[in-house]
């Protein structure tokens, strides 16, 4: 399924929804009670909000000695 814009009549499945991002040549989308629906362009104050609480929550699991990892945004589920 590639479609140049989401058909708005309807409701997507993760995979369904995960295909369709997968072919857009650009832009970020998110799902919404199964509606794909396109994301505003994140801010430097948010990105760096972000940034600080990965570098946080890193920190603390390296200091805990846990088994697990923090992960950066971005990672695809």
């Amino acid at each position: 399924m590639i479609l140049s814009s989401p058909e708005t009549d309807r409701h997507y499945s993760r995979e369904e929804f995960r295909q369709w991002c997968e072919a857009q040549p650009t832009g970020r989308y998110e799902r919404v009670d199964g509606r794909i629906v396109a994301m505003a362009p994140e801010r430097g104050a948010h990105l760096r909000v972000k940034g600080a609480i990965y570098k946080a929550l890193d920190r603390a699991v390296a200091m805990a000695g846990v088994d697990c990892q923090a992960l950066p945004d971005g990672a695809t589920v």
